[in-house]
């Protein structure tokens, strides 16, 4: 079965999260998370699960900016050190790539609310070139 998808395919889930891609250019991309009750866990902070899928998007949105338009990219690993909670306002992430090489990429993030670290994070892409 095909899939239907690809970089500029709607993503409902990060739309829903509220997730605002503030500039992606040159392997750097800066995003804002506002964070309300809907993201909220059972202790009144974010939900790690919020701060992971805004490291996620941001760190594939900074490699898609290196890409051709016809490349894309997946998640391969990421991994995520919560520093501090997440009360509710507005987070912001900036994601910036390590390696692109012609198969796979290394990504790196932080999360920052109020000019303090609140998580930091790393990935590996795989990469998937048009022709």
């Amino acid at each position: 079965m095909a899939r239907e998808g690809g970089r500029d395919a709607p993503n409902p889930f990060i739309d829903h999260l509220g997730l605002e891609i503030v500039e992606a250019t040159q392997g750097v991309c800066r995003a804002r998370l506002p964070v309300g009750g809907h993201l909220f866990n059972r202790y009144r902070v974010a939900h790690g699960g919020a701060l992971f899928t805004m490291v996620d998007g941001t760190m594939s949105e900074a490699l898609l900016s290196l890409l051709g338009a016809g490349d894309d990219c997946r998640t391969i690993e990421n991994k995520i050190n919560y520093v501090r909670p997440v009360g509710g306002g507005a987070v912001t992430c900036e994601a910036r790539v390590l390696h692109c090489g012609r198969t796979t990429a290394v990504v790196e993030a932080t999360i920052m609310q109020h000019d303090k670290v609140v998580a930091v994070a790393q990935g590996s892409y795989a990469v998937q070139r048009d022709g």
